[in-house]
Order: structure tokens, then sequence, then C-alpha cells
């Protein structure tokens, strides 16, 4: 059993015990206890049933708060937590005792390097939530072509109707129908339900209430820039704006002895480095033997101590700029892969909105063709519904496009000057 002993000038001893037998784990594995096999189709005299005829396509239609890119990123950056921690972080008052003789402010560089990780976390929290904006864009422009689609199954449903009451002979059944706008109602639902999630952590980045029963509505006039974007141009500007790189080169320019303790202490920092980068050099004082007489033999301990100080803080600073060399140039060459990736993604997405530009142009001729010749709902009505899913298609395509433009951003360094 290992003993601690603290004695204090005037106070008794004290005693601080710890066992020294290690933790256990579980002695044998875990065995299962018996149970009896069942189906895994459900009960269906146990589950709810809607029918598709009677339920409705507005089943959660909302009012809506027009919003745009600029103010999402401006309210998503102001919002960020961790650049408000690392801000806060250099006001913690410092006490120096009377015998400091600091030999410069080595805590500069551990504030220009804060200053550099609080804009790469503005610059992340903001491209984060362009992303979110444009999957929300994505979802309420096509639940409104989802309900548009319904109205016209509905009428086609209501014409089959007529048609059979008259005795025509149908060229659908309407069991069909109904199980076309069972489906209809499932995917509305479903993208309600994603409309309502995004919209929750939208607020949530932007700082809104999340008790408001408004819903955020994405607006702007999403226009798709046609020119291929340079992978290397874009590779070569990220290199140079991206705050997180600036981080480990201002650390890097800046060490020196007496910055190590700073430089140190971002080191701990680093993803995947958290708590394994050590104190570093320490050097303990040798024993000052009072009996010595004189001073000469005590200045030559002292100049001893002072000299293998320095020696093992030099040898601390050629490690460390090692180690920043090294994060230096594995995180230039994953930004520059992040990059060319997101350009090869943007470019490949704006061809992807010129294929389904031209589906949808396509069809809205052949309905257009369809009506002139008047041939009825039970060809119009089909035709029309392909119409409203080509451009669904569309605005899919268009919104990932975007999405795709915000991930370049976001590896560019963009948003890093948003407030």
């Amino acid at each position: 059993m290992g003993v601690l002993a603290l004695a204090g000038c005037r106070a008794p001893s004290v005693r601080i015990t710890t066992p020294t037998v290690a933790p256990s784990g579980p002695t044998k594995t875990s065995e299962l206890p018996p149970a009896t096999a069942t189906a895994l189709e459900p009960d269906y005299a146990k589950l709810p049933i809607v029918d598709p005829q009677s339920a409705s396509a507005m089943l959660a239609v909302t009012a809506r708060i027009p919003v745009i890119e600029a103010t999402v990123v401006a309210l998503a950056a102001e919002r960020a937590a961790l650049p408000t921690v690392l801000h806060r972080e250099g006001e913690i008052p410092q006490l120096l005792t009377p015998t400091a003789k600091p030999t410069g402010d080595d805590g500069a560089l551990l504030r220009d390097v804060r200053a550099l990780l609080a804009a790469d976390a503005r610059h992340r929290a903001a491209g984060e939530a362009v992303g979110e904006f444009y999957q929300l864009a994505d979802v309420e422009g096509r639940l409104d072509l989802l309900r548009l689609s319904i109205e016209r199954l509905d009428f086609l449903r209501e014409a089959a109707k007529k048609a059979k009451a008259d005795g025509a002979r149908l060229p659908v059944e309407l069991e069909d129908l109904d199980s076309q706008r069972a489906n209809l109602l499932a995917i509305l639902g479903q993208a309600e339900l994603g409309a309502k999630l995004l919209d929750i952590d939208l607020k949530r980045r932007m700082g809104l209430s999340s008790q408001s029963t408004e819903r955020l509505l994405p607006a702007g006039d999403f226009a798709v820039d046609t020119d291929t974007v340079d992978a290397e141009a874009s590779v070569k500007l990220a290199l140079e704006r991206r705050t997180d790189l600036q981080a480990l080169r201002t650390s890097y320019l800046g060490l020196t002895p007496e910055t190590l303790p700073s430089v140190r202490q971002y080191l701990r920092g680093v993803p995947g480095a958290v708590g394994l980068v050590g104190n570093g050099s320490v050097v303990h004082p040798p024993a000052w033997d009072q009996k010595f007489p004189g001073s000469r033999l005590f200045k030559r301990r002292v100049d001893e101590w002072a000299k293998a100080i320095d020696t093992v803080t030099a040898a601390e600073v050629a490690v460390r700029r090692q180690q920043l060399f090294r994060l230096i140039e594995e995180k230039e060459r994953a930004t520059a892969d992040e990059v060319r990736a997101a350009v090869a993604s943007l470019n490949e997405q704006t061809r992807q909105v010129g294929l389904a530009r031209w589906r949808a142009e396509q069809q809205k001729t052949k309905l257009a063709d369809i009506k002139k010749m008047a041939k009825g709902p039970f060809i119009e009505v089909p035709a029309e519904l392909e119409t409203l899913r080509a451009r669904s298609d569309v605005i899919a395509a268009v919104m990932q496009w975007h999405q795709a433009r915000g991930k370049l951003g976001v590896t560019l360094g963009q948003f890093s000057e948003a407030k």
C-alpha cells in the first residue's frame, strides 16, 4: 500500500493511503438469457392505419420566415460557442511573483493562435449552417411540388370516379390511384419531418428561439455558376487563407525558448495529441548544501543549473519545431486533398444540374404538346405528375450544387472573416 507523508512546520504529518490492488474486469463472458423466437412481421391489428383517401396533404403547413444565406452565415458565426470560449480565455488574470522577471510576453503567441483558431471555428460553424440551409431549401422546395402532385392525383381520381359512374372503361384502377396517393403521402410525411428537424437545428445554430412555431424558409435566386472551378488555383487559395494552417505556421515561426510553454500548450490541443504531449524539459535544481563556506561554490552550482536549463530548453525547442513542421506538412497535404475533392464534387454537380434541367424541359414540352391535343385527364395528369417529378429533381440537383459550393467554401476558408 503506497503512503504519502506530508509534514508542516507546526502541524502533525498527514497520511494519505491509496490501494495498490488494480481494478479487476469481468471474470467471465456474458450469457444471454433465454428468449423465444417470434415473427419479424408485426401483427397488423396492433398497428395504426391511415386511409390515404381521407388523409390530408396539408398535415404540417405552418407560417414561414424567409431567410437568406448571408444572414445564416452571420448569425451562425456569431453564435458559435468555441470562439467565445477561446476569447474569454485571454481574460483570465495572471499572478506574477515579486521576483518574476519575464524576458518577453510569451502569452502573446498563444493569444495570436487563439484568435486564428477562433476564426477557424466561426468559419466552420458558418459553413455547416450553410449546408443545412440548402438542405432545408431542398426539402421545402420539393414539399410544395409533392402537395401539388397529390392535388393533381386527387383530380384524376375524381375524374375516374365520374367516368366509372358513367359506365366508361377506365385506363387506370381506382385502387392503383389510392396506392399512389399513399406512397406520395408517405414521402410527404418524411419530407415534413426532415424539414422540422433541419429547422430546429438551424435555429439553434443561428441562436433563434426553438419555441417559435414559424419555420425558416430559405430565400434567394439559387443561381448556379456554370464555370468550371480550377482545382489547383483553389488549392493555392486555401493554403494561403485557411486559419487553422495559419495557427500552425504562427506557432512554428514564433517558437522560442520564451514562447515554448505556449507552444507546448497549443500542441496539447492538436487533434490526436490531446493528453499525449508532456510537460517538456524539466530540470531539477541541485541540493543546495548550506555547509559550503563562502559563495564561490554556490555561484558555480547556480551557473551549472542555469546552463543545464538552457541546454534542455534548446533541445525541446528543436523537437517542438520538428513536430510543428510535420503537422504543417500533413495539414497542407490534407487541405489540398480536401479542396481537390470538393472541386471535383462541385464540377460534377454542375453537370447533374444541367442533366436535370434538360429532363425537366423535355417533360414540360411533352406536357404542353399533350395539352394542345386535349386528350383528357387520363393522359394529361400522368404527364403532369412526371413533369412535377422532373421539376423536383431540378430543385434537388440545384440545392445539392449549393451544398457542394458550401463544402468547397469550408475547404477554402471562405467564411473565416464571418463575424
